[in-house]
Formats: structure tokens, C-alpha cells, sequence
């Protein structure tokens, strides 16, 4: 048996055994997602994209998260807040998520009324590595602040997801998602650009995959490398469809810097591109792949966003995700 084929064998047998733990909690009720996405932060019916420009970008975050959850369609106050970083790797920003940008993030929120804060994401690795990873890059200090709960979870442990369903998806049947992620009032998806070895792509939508059960993204990768045009297509929409399951209601885009050329770290061949000094935020994670491919294409002439990301964010809007079509999206652009 060649290398690849057990490889694929032993994710169909994860794959089985996560439906047999399920099978454990016949009581709790999967989610279905019957409903389009509803953007809470919109002006009118537009969904509204604020990009802040300037050599500190972050400068104008306190006043950017205050006038987006004052846009928000949902009363406040939001109690409980998840933030899901990047944290693919054990490799300084723009390869993972930058802890002091997340630890300001979190005093501003905290300041719209929000209670308890949980640092979460699931990156591809178990055990200690997982730990390493996110004390290596600051984040568990971040649990030294007022309310703040810093998470990691395995993401090869069925308990710690729940099942997501949505009649629409064409790749996967069901997608387990991290518990304390869909538990949440609020959740942010703080994501970077950056170039990937295998999407093309990496930004509001693919982060996404550090929210779900590892053996659903095991077999996309595995999928994606036998079937040829047909594997990248199971690729690509699973990675929409790990961002409907989890359906962030809010994103923040870190591109201060860049990673171009390839990624999703500096191990696969990545190089760092400064000096960008933006940051984008939005609602809609659709507007912000569309806008954020513009501006990888812009600083790395060797990314084309008319293939593989034209397609995810195509298959996003017949799932009702968001509108990738910036001329029917409100961007607002501050200068700091």
C-alpha cells in the first residue's frame, strides 16, 4: 500500500471513529444551519468593511471595534467573547497571530461590556506541541488578564466539538466545530494573509479550519491530492464549508505584514512582506477574501485570486455566507 493510500485509509477510519464517540451524546442536539448567514455589523442592507491604513494601523482599533459593535444589528451587550487566532504554526507574526494585537483587542472589548474572553484554536499538532505553540507565541499570558481564558484544544479529541449540518454542503455531510466557539456571545476570527502551499490562499475563510475537527480537514488535504481539478474542488468547499459551520460574526484582517510567495509559514517557503500597515474588519468574511485577495495580489504578483479563491467565494455566496462583491459592500477606509 503506497504512502498516500494509507494515509487516506487512516483518515476515513478517524473519520469513522469520531461518528462512533458521537454516537455517545444521543442526547445533544446537532446544529443545523437551515438559514443564510445574517451579518450583524451592516449600514442599511450593505455589509460594512472598514480598512485602517497607517504606519500603526492599530492606532485606530479602539475606535474601529466601537464603531463597528455600534453598527451591530444584535442589541448589546455581547457577555461572552471568543477570539480564534492563527496559530498554524510555531513561527513569529505574520505567521501566527500577533499576541500583543490580540491582548489589545481584548482590552477594547472588554471596555463594549463584554465579561468573559476565551483565547481558542485547534492547530493540526497534538498534545505538547499544541501547548508549545501557544506558549512559544505569548498567548498564554494573555490569561493573566482579568476574565481571559486561554484554550487550546486538541483537535484530534471528538469531546471537545459538536456537530454542525447544513443540507447545502456538497463536501461534507457534517462538520464538528470547537464547543466553546459555538458557546460563545460573540466571535472574532482574527486572521493574516498569507500565501498556502495547498489553498493558494489563506484569510477569513480558511482560518476557519482551525475551528473544526482535525480528521475533516485530514481528508480534504488527502482528497485534494488524488482527485487532481476534482480534489481541489472538495478542498475549496470544505474550506467554505468549515467557515458556514463556524460562521464568525466578526473578522480582523492583521496586514501590517504580509506572508507572499508561499505558506503558510516560513517552513513551506513563505516570505514576509512589510510594511503593508493594514488592518481589515468586517462582518463578512466573503467582502474581506475578496478585498484581502486584491491586496495579496497587489504586494505578490505571483498570486492570481481568479482561480482557486474566485471559486470559494462563488460557492460562499450560493451558501448565503456574505457578498464578495466589493461594489455592493460599504468600505470605509481610515487613516491614521
Amino acid at each position: 500500500m503506497k504512502r498516500r493510500e494509507f494515509l487516506f485509509q487512516a483518515a476515513l477510519g478517524s473519520l469513522g471513529a469520531s461518528a462512533g464517540i458521537l454516537s455517545m451524546f444521543p442526547l445533544e442536539r446537532q446544529i443545523i444551519r437551515l438559514d443564510p448567514y445574517e451579518n450583524p455589523f451592516r449600514r442599511g442592507q450593505k455589509p460594512l468593511l472598514l480598512i485602517l491604513r497607517g504606519k500603526k494601523p492599530e492606532n485606530l482599533l479602539a475606535e474601529a471595534i466601537r464603531f463597528m459593535m455600534g453598527n451591530a444589528k444584535r442589541p448589546l451587550p455581547y457577555r461572552t467573547l471568543y477570539i480564534k487566532p492563527n496559530a498554524t504554526a510555531n513561527e513569529p507574526y505574520p505567521v501566527t497571530s500577533d499576541a500583543a494585537l490580540l491582548q489589545r483587542m481584548i482590552e477594547i472589548f472588554n471596555m463594549t461590556g463584554v465579561r468573559r474572553v476565551i483565547v481558542g484554536d485547534n492547530p493540526s499538532y497534538r498534545g505538547m506541541m499544541v501547548r508549545r505553540i501557544f506558549s512559544e507565541r505569548g498567548y498564554f499570558v494573555l490569561g493573566r488578564m482579568p476574565g481571559v481564558q486561554v484554550l487550546p484544544a486538541n483537535p484530534a479529541s471528538a469531546y471537545s466539538y459538536r456537530k454542525v449540518r447544513n443540507p447545502r454542503w456538497l463536501a461534507q455531510r457534517a462538520i464538528m466545530v470547537n464547543r466553546d466557539l459555538l458557546n460563545a456571545d460573540l466571535v472574532v476570527n482574527t486572521a493574516i494573509p498569507k500565501r498556502h502551499h495547498e489553498s493558494g490562499f489563506t484569510c477569513a475563510l480558511k482560518n476557519n479550519f482551525g475551528a473544526v475537527y482535525d480528521p475533516v480537514r485530514t481528508q480534504a488535504h488527502i482528497r485534494m491530492g488524488y482527485g487532481k481539478a476534482e480534489g481541489l474542488r472538495f478542498f475549496d468547499r470544505t474550506i467554505v464549508e468549515c467557515a458556514d459551520a463556524a460562521r464568525p460574526q466578526l473578522t480582523i484582517i492583521d496586514a501590517r505584514s504580509l506572508l507572499v510567495k508561499s505558506g503558510p509559514g516560513l517552513y513551506a517557503g513563505g516570505e514576509i512582506k512589510d510594511g503593508v500597515n493594514e488592518i481589515v474588519i468586517s462582518g463578512d468574511m466573503l467582502a474581506v477574501d475578496a478585498y484581502c485577495g486584491q491586496l495579496m495580489q497587489k504586494n505578490d504578483p505571483t498570486f492570481d485570486p481568479t482561480r482557486r479563491l474566485a471559486f470559494q467565494l462563488a460557492y460562499g455566496r450560493e451558501l448565503g455566507l456574505g457578498e464578495p462583491d466589493l461594489s455592493r459592500v460599504e468600505v470605509l477606509e481610515w487613516q491614521v
